[in-house]
């Protein structure tokens, strides 16, 4: 039909190019081949191309690759590899590669875990309006935040633990993932020992979600079972669930008008 015949046309035209040696033909001819563009799907041949642009300094292509890498598409699977060729695409200021680069960071894919790194590179991706980027960092910001209130790797200290957290907090404000960095302050001040600060920021997430506590997150399992007076018992109501709790309680003010 003539949605094919236009594709082969574009294909051939891009094939052209990239034996030419144009190096935005061969991302193109390249992307072709990855998604399937005016010919069967093949990463074998998406990475050949990809890599002909990548080594002429182009940095969407440079970021392709890294990916392809990082996936094992076409290539065998080596973060090492994904890792050289992000930094250089990040380097040249691709947001996707910066963003990927605070990743590998954040998990220690390729490179050792760093998330002082992460937190660098996520921010650079940011700068550019990249909003997973955004996600990530806010995350990262609270896994540093944790890091610093454990003496983890660092020297334990707990200024600098709520300075990242409060980060989190604020990059997340238009975000479903804000409750868990205030969680993740009531941790710090549980760490602490601080526990009426813990438990005051608690309750008011509650307010906001009276099922947070059926996620089971860390400062949940490890102090607020610790410090009620009984063991919260799940129920539902409707399509909706509460936490119910003994009437003695420090949370039952909250979640019992709730339900």
């Amino acid at each position: 039909d003539r949605g094919k015949k236009r594709l082969s046309a574009v294909f051939d035209e891009l094939k052209g190019l990239a034996e030419q040696g144009n190096a935005i033909g061969q991302l193109s001819f390249g992307d072709c081949y990855y998604y399937g563009y005016g010919v069967e799907k093949n990463f074998t041949q998406a990475v050949y191309w990809y890599r002909k642009s990548a080594d002429q300094g182009n940095s969407s292509a440079q970021n392709n690759l890294a990916y392809c890498y990082k996936n094992g598409q076409g290539v065998e699977k080596d973060y090492s590899q994904a890792v050289y060729w992000y930094r250089k695409s990040a380097n040249q200021g691709n947001a996707k590669a910066q963003n990927y680069l605070g990743v590998c960071y954040e998990l220690g894919n390729g490179v050792e875990k760093d998330y002082l790194q992460a937190v660098y590179w996520y921010g650079k991706a940011v700068d550019q309006g990249n909003l997973t980027a955004l996600n990530n960092l806010a995350w990262c910001y609270s896994k540093l935040a944790i890091c610093y209130a454990k003496g983890e790797g660092v020297e334990r200290d707990f200024v600098l633990a709520h300075e990242y957290v409060d980060k989190a907090i604020n990059l997340s404000a238009a975000s479903d993932s804000q409750m868990n960095f205030f969680d993740c302050k009531c941790e710090i001040y549980a760490i602490q020992g601080e526990k009426d600060k813990a438990l005051d920021i608690w309750s008011k997430i509650l307010e906001v979600n009276p099922n947070f506590a059926a996620k089971g997150t860390t400062f949940y399992t490890d102090y607020v079972k610790k410090w009620t007076s009984q063991p919260p018992l799940l129920f539902y109501k409707g399509d909706i669930q509460f936490v119910d709790v003994d009437k003695n309680s420090w949370m039952y003010p909250y979640v019992s008008i709730a339900a």
